[in-house]
């Protein structure tokens, strides 16, 4: 069985992705925890909070971290 490429209508993957629109709504409140340690080189965790956004009406976990530079 040969397989055989489908060819689009001209566009490529990026220029569909990049129309979307993703409705978020970040959250009123949004409530410190404990800095989570994180391994990246060169940074550290400052602060890290969490609260709950809606993403197109679905809801999700927001996680918003501020980084320190170590250098």
């Amino acid at each position: 069985m040969k397989t055989r490429a489908r060819k689009g209508k001209g566009k490529s993957i990026l220029e569909t992705v990049k129309n979307v629109k993703i409705e978020v709504v970040e959250p009123q409140t949004i409530s410190p925890i404990r800095p989570l340690s994180i391994t990246v080189p060169g940074f550290s965790t400052e602060t890290t909070e969490i609260g709950v956004a809606e993403i197109c009406k679905n809801k999700a976990m927001y996680l918003r971290l501020t980084l320190r530079s170590d250098g």
